[in-house]
């Protein structure tokens, strides 16, 4: 018998922090999920630790393969699934004992609440409601910009549509990608259930410079956002904002600025066209993106980061 939930879990290298993680998912109240442990090639303890739960409970699957990043493993998760719905719990993260819904919701997205453990502990959680049909669109206009949607965790997401529209998280992009397949994920759905019975625990760690993009990699990441971007009715400013604040965060300027900058001229155009807002908007997000891109970031690149 098919369970009703999925939910996919990356592993590399996290022996600190999983036991935590599987130890919080297997505590829920409603029982009626598969957890499917993905482990990327980790060297640490991650994979005896994966083995072991495995063997202690039916629920619990687990798959090893090379290292090919966190998209190659979510991507391997989403073949394997068997669920209605499935959710993402990054390993190095907890879930409180109601983050698995109790009850069966007629909708694409199945929101929970979430925050976020770090610097300072930030609560954060969307109204309950639930929203269809022209109402959806204006909802995703005010909160596609939510980390609960930039992001595949806190949220519950219908398999259906990832599977009939092929949707795939981008193994060439290092960070933006899980923005990118939401906002995907976003356009073929027409539902969203806001409960807010359960919450989802973030551990921050560190910053976006870690990440140490390429000229390359940002040009990459702003192609395909934008591919999404035109593609949906809820376009909002703010929402490219944040997608090109992060990953200019995070850019490694190997080459003169000058050169990087007028390179960007024709996303950065096509992007603030977009939408066709007014002339103060186009001119602010433009002028903030060279802003954040001039700055001269230096960090150490950490590839395939989890």
């Amino acid at each position: 018998m098919k369970p009703t939930y999925s939910i996919i879990v990356p592993v590399y290298n996290s022996q600190e922090y999983l036991n935590g993680c599987l130890d919080s998912i297997l505590a829920q109240e409603n029982t009626d999920f598969e957890l499917l442990l993905v482990d990327d090639g980790s060297t640490d303890e991650s994979c005896r630790i994966c083995d072991e739960y495995a063997e202690r409970d039916a629920r619990v699957r687990v798959f090893h393969k090379k290292n090919g990043g966190v998209s190659s493993a979510r991507n391997y998760g989403i073949r394997e699934m068997r669920g209605e719905w499935v959710a993402f719990i990054d390993s190095d993260d907890w879930v409180d004992a109601k983050y698995v819904p109790g009850t069966v919701f007629d909708a694409d997205f199945i929101v929970q609440k979430w925050a976020r453990r770090g610097d300072e502990f930030i609560d954060r959680q969307i109204s309950r409601q639930r929203v269809s049909g022209d109402a959806y669109n204006q909802f995703m206009y005010e909160n596609l910009g939510d980390d609960v949607f930039r992001s595949p965790w806190g949220t519950f997401m219908r398999t259906c549509i990832i599977k009939e529209n092929h949707l795939r998280f981008d193994e060439n992009m290092r960070l933006g990608e899980d923005t990118v397949f939401m906002m995907w994920v976003a356009a073929y759905a027409k539902t969203v259930m806001v409960i807010n019975e359960g919450t989802y625990y973030y551990r921050h760690v560190g910053n976006w410079a870690r990440y140490g993009l390429t000229v390359n990699e940002i040009l990459y990441g702003l192609e395909k956002f934008l591919e999404v971007y035109k593609c949906i009715p809820f376009r909002n400013p703010k929402n490219a904002n944040n997608f090109l604040h992060v990953t200019s965060s995070s850019c490694v300027l190997k080459s003169k600025k000058e050169r990087f900058l007028w390179r960007l001229q024709r996303p950065v155009a096509e992007l603030t066209y977009i939408g066709k807002y007014n002339r103060p908007t186009r001119v602010k997000l433009k002028n903030l993106l060279i802003l954040l891109l001039a700055r001269m970031i230096r960090p150490k690149v950490i590839s395939r980061h989890y």
